[in-house]
C-alpha cells in the first residue's frame, strides 16, 4: 500500500525548519532569473525595467519601434530587451527547477521547487513557485515524497512516497518542452548544514564537487542506505560508487555487505589489479568471465578503453563486441588474441575492436570460413584485414567490369573531327576522370545496372586522349556532356553530339521494335 500524507499536514512538518529556507531561497529565486526587459508603455510614457524594478518617464514615442531589440536600463545599467507593453507579452516566461536544503535535529531536508517566471506585470517579473518533491534524509531513513493529485480527494494535492531517491526528469508539454527548464541548486548554508547532519562524512569526496548538484539528494540518500558506496569511492572504484548512485544495480555486486571482497566478490589480487583503473560495471562483469588463470595476462587498459570507449559508429565499444565478436569466440579467448595484437593499439584512438569488425564483415563477403580459427584469430590483424579489403576490392571491380562490358553499347560514329569511344570498363572511367576532372568515376555502378551510357568523346587525331564525356539515357536521350572541369561543350562538339544522340535514339528504338516482334 503506497504511503500518503496530506499537503497540509507535510506543510506543518516542514514549518518549524531553519527559518533560512524561505528568505534565503526567495531571494535565489530572484537571482535564477535568466532575462531582464525594458517595458514601456506610450500611452502613460512610462517605462520599467524587471531587472531593478525602476519606472521612470519618457518623451511622446521614445521606446516606439524597439520592440524586440537590444538596450541598456538607464537606471542599474542592465542589457535589456526593448517591449511594448500589452504586445505579445504573454510568450515571455522562463522555467526554473530550484533544490534547496535544510537541516533539523540531525536530518538533511532537501526540496525540489518549480519556479515559473512571467513578465505580464508592468514592473517586476512574477515568481509562481510550485513545491514538487521533499527528500528526507537520516540515519534511520531516506525518503522522497512526491506531490500528486488523486481523484478520491477531489483532486486535492498530496504527498506520495516513492521508492527511489532520483531528481525526476524535467516536465515536457506541447508548449513545454524539457530543454525549457534549466535547474538550479542554492547552496547557501549547504556545508554547515551537511556537518550537523548525519550526512557529514559524506561531503567531502571529490567526485561530489564534479557531479550536478541536482543530483545531491541521491547522493546522500545512497550513501546513507549502503555502506558500500562509500567504500568503492574511498576505495578508488569511483565509477561503480556513481552507478550506484544514478539509481542502478548489478548483480555482480552485492550493495549490502561489509567489505570489499564481499562487495565485488573478488579476491584481493584482482582488487589490487582493478582499483588503479577505475573500472566500469561493465568492465568488472567481462574480467569476472576470465579465468583465473588469464586474469594476471589479459592487459586490463586495452580492456578498459575498448569496453568503455564513448561512442564509435554511434554505438558503444561493448555494443559492437557483443554484436561483432561475441557470438563467435567468449571472451576469455578473445582478451588472449588481443593480448598478441597490441602494437595495433592506440591509447588516445583505440581501434582494434572497429578494425576487427570490418575485418569480419570483409571476411564474410569474400565468402571464408569465420569459424576456422586462422580466419577468426589472425596472427597478424592489420595484414589481413587489409588483405581482404584488396581481395574484395579486385573482385568487386572484375563484377562490376563485366557488367559493365555486357551493357555498353558499341556504336560506331564519327566526323571529320571527332569520333565516339564507348567506356569498356572502371579503369576507363577513372582515366577519364582523372584526366577531365570531374565525377565520371562514380558512374561505374549505374553503368553496371543499365541506368545510363558513357560515350567518350574523342578528337580524330588524338583518340586516347579524353576531351568530353557524354552521358545519355537508356532511351538514348541527352543528359550531359561535359569537359574538363565539367565546362560546357563547344558549338562544334555540340552539333557532333545532336548528330549522335539523334543517331542513337533511332537505333535504340528500332532494336525495340524488333525485339518486340521477334517476341
Amino acid at each position: 500500500m503506497t504511503e500518503i500524507i496530506e499537503y497540509e499536514e507535510m506543510q506543518k512538518r516542514i514549518a518549524d525548519l531553519n527559518p533560512f529556507t524561505e528568505k534565503m531561497t526567495e531571494d535565489f529565486y530572484t537571482e535564477c532569473v535568466d532575462k531582464s526587459f525594458t517595458i514601456y508603455d506610450g500611452r502613460k510614457n512610462k517605462a520599467v525595467c524587471t531587472r531593478c524594478g525602476i519606472e521612470w518617464d519618457t518623451y511622446p514615442r521614445e521606446y516606439s519601434r524597439l520592440h524586440g531589440l537590444e538596450g541598456v536600463c538607464p537606471q542599474c545599467g542592465s542589457l535589456n530587451v526593448y517591449l511594448s507593453a500589452g504586445r505579445g507579452r504573454q510568450c515571455y516566461e522562463e522555467y526554473h527547477r530550484v533544490l534547496s536544503f535544510a537541516e533539523s535535529g540531525g536530518t538533511l531536508w532537501a526540496f525540489l521547487n518549480w519556479i515559473i517566471v512571467r513578465f505580464d506585470p508592468f514592473g517586476r517579473p512574477d515568481l509562481s513557485r510550485s513545491l514538487t518533491d521533499i527528500y528526507i534524509i537520516n540515519r534511520e531513513d531516506q525518503q522522497r515524497w512526491s506531490k500528486t493529485y488523486s481523484y478520491r480527494n477531489g483532486w486535492k494535492p498530496q504527498f506520495e512516497l516513492r521508492k527511489n531517491m532520483k531528481i525526476p526528469a524535467a516536465p515536457t508539454a506541447p508548449y513545454c518542452w524539457e530543454s525549457k527548464w534549466r535547474d538550479h541548486v542554492c547552496l547557501a548554508g549547504f556545508r554547515d548544514m551537511v556537518a550537523r547532519s548525519d550526512c557529514k562524512y559524506f561531503l567531502e569526496p571529490k567526485y561530489l564537487l564534479e557531479m550536478q548538484g541536482i543530483d545531491l539528494p541521491a547522493y546522500f540518500g545512497t550513501m546513507m542506505k549502503y555502506h558500500s558506496v562509500e567504500l568503492l569511492a574511498k576505495a578508488g572504484f569511483e565509477r561503480i560508487a556513481q552507478h550506484k548512485i544514478n539509481g542502478h544495480g548489478c548483480r555482480q555486486i552485492n550493495w549490502r555487505a561489509g567489505s570489499l571482497e564481499k562487495i565485488l566478490k573478488l579476491p584481493k589480487r584482482d582488487i589490487k589489479r582493478l582499483r588503479t583503473l577505475d573500472p566500469s560495471v561493465r568492465m568488472l562483469e567481462l574480467y569476472k568471465l576470465l579465468p583465473e588463470d588469464d586474469r594476471r595476462d589479459v592487459n586490463l587498459i586495452v580492456l578498459r578503453d575498448m569496453m568503455n570507449w564513448d561512442r564509435y559508429d554511434g554505438k558503444t565499444y561493448t555494443n559492437i563486441y557483443k554484436q561483432e565478436v561475441e557470438k563467435y569466440m567468449p571472451f576469455d579467448k578473445w582478451c588472449r588474441w588481443v593480448n598478441t595484437q597490441l602494437y595495433l593499439y592506440d591509447e588516445e584512438s583505440p581501434h582494434l575492436l572497429a578494425d576487427y569488425k570490418d575485418y569480419i564483415r570483409t571476411a564474410t563477403l569474400l565468402g571464408l570460413d569465420i569459424h576456422k580459427k586462422s580466419v577468426l584469430r589472425p596472427k597478424d590483424l592489420e595484414e589481413a584485414h587489409d588483405e581482404a579489403v584488396d581481395q574484395l576490392r579486385i573482385e568487386r571491380n572484375s563484377r562490376i567490369d563485366a557488367l559493365i562490358a555486357m551493357n555498353t553499347r558499341h556504336d560506331k560514329f564519327s566526323s571529320k573531327t571527332l569520333m565516339i569511344v564507348p567506356a569498356k570498363c572502371q579503369e576507363d572511367l577513372n582515366k577519364e576522370s582523372a584526366k577531365l576532372c570531374h565525377c565520371v568515376k562514380t558512374y561505374g555502378d549505374k553503368i553496371a545496372t543499365g541506368a545510363c551510357f558513357i560515350f567518350f568523346i574523342r578528337d580524330i587525331k588524338a583518340p586516347d586522349e579524353p576531351f568530353y564525356t557524354l552521358e545519355c539515357k537508356p532511351s538514348g536521350e541527352f543528359v550531359q556532356c561535359r569537359g574538363k572541369h565539367n565546362c560546357s561543350m563547344t558549338d562544334e562538339v555540340k552539333l557532333f553530339t545532336d548528330a549522335f544522340v539523334k543517331k542513337l535514339k533511332a537505333d535504340i528504338k528500332k532494336e525495340r521494335e524488333t525485339a518486340c516482334q521477334t517476341a
